[in-house]
């Protein structure tokens, strides 16, 4: 569903979504639903503090089904418009279904590839930079 109308429709959203400031978002909305979601989820208490990397398979996909919920009903915060990005799980499920296998930044010598790795996956993970991440230029190191 990578289309350049699908991009639009999704960028658009940035301008037409519910108004919302950036402190009411994080403090209020993100605080609450968050909430609400481990609650519906049962995953309130579930860190063993003994063996905190999680091996039950069922737990992980109350979590995953848990962050698509979150995701669908928080939607994104953006910063710019301070409007709020809304999401149905549908979409949710068609991006990740459609990502692509890797990702290349950068050129030459200094470029790096994101690959996509699976869950039990014994390849490296590949860290990249801030990007999506707002940060002010005074901190942002090369």
């Amino acid at each position: 569903m990578t289309t350049l109308p699908h991009l639009i429709k999704m960028l658009g959203r940035a301008n037409t979504g519910p108004v919302m400031e950036q402190e009411e978002w994080d403090m209020q909305v993100i605080n609450s639903k968050t909430k609400e979601v481990i609650a519906k989820h049962s995953l309130k208490k579930t860190c063993d503090k003994e063996n905190p990397v999680n091996t039950d398979d069922g737990l992980a996909d109350r979590f995953w089904e848990a962050g698509v919920d979150l995701a669908a009903q928080t939607g994104l915060h953006c910063i710019s418009t301070e409007r709020v990005i809304q999401f149905s799980e549908e979409e949710i499920a068609d991006a990740i279904a459609d990502q692509p296998s890797e990702v290349r930044y950068g050129l030459g010598k200094d470029q790096i590839i994101r690959r996509r790795r699976k869950p039990e996956e014994n390849t490296v993970p590949t860290f990249t930079s801030i990007i999506g991440s707002p940060m002010s230029e005074d901190l942002y190191v090369d």
